[in-house]
């Protein structure tokens, strides 16, 4: 059986982990991990509460035994390829959403708005930058960017037609008005 104490800081910082929004979910789970068997709780049933398995739950216990709570709540680089996607990434894409996909070379295309796969191209073609569809839409969302599509403008050969146009929408404000 595995046993230790905590402070009352270490608990602290461990309660306030698992409060915190903004950490992840692997954070949160290792301080609940802590918590429970801090609390005289068994590593298998820290390990079943959680869903992990006992040598995850053990892994995170000799990370806080070695690192203490600082350590054990610090997020890490994850070992993997390193990511194809430049931090300026957001930059990059607002920057072509300010112009028509049909003045961009590259892209070839006679639309006037943007979609995933117009970007996804483009992004490929001029910086070489090679991804997805859907993380596209991944960068995107992340950033805040909503790609926006065009706006649809009836037109007419009719030389009056603006005036004729105006009128309308003027009879239109005025009878909403009146209703």
């Amino acid at each position: 059986m595995i046993k230790f104490d905590l402070s009352s800081e270490e608990r602290e910082k461990l309660l306030g982990a698992i409060r915190c929004y903004s950490n992840s979910e692997i954070i949160t789970r290792k301080a609940k991990v802590i918590l429970f068997i801090a609390d005289g709780g068994r590593l298998s049933q820290a390990a079943r509460a959680n869903y992990i398995s006992e040598r995850t739950a053990r892994e995170y216990v000799g990370q806080f035994r070695r690192e203490g709570v600082e350590g054990l709540l610090t997020a890490k680089p994850r070992p993997g390829r390193p990511s194809k996607v430049p931090d300026n990434i957001a930059d990059i894409i607002n920057d072509a959403l300010k112009r028509s996909p049909k003045v961009i070379e590259c892209v070839d295309t006679v639309v006037h708005s943007w979609t995933l796969a117009l970007m996804q191209k483009y992004l490929k073609e001029s910086q070489g930058i090679e991804i997805g569809i859907t993380t596209t839409w991944e960068i995107m969302s992340k950033h805040g960017i909503r790609h926006i599509y065009s706006k649809a403008v009836t037109t007419s050969p009719d030389p009056q037609y603006r005036e004729k146009r105006e009128a309308i929408e003027s009879l239109k404000k005025r009878w909403r008005k009146t209703t």
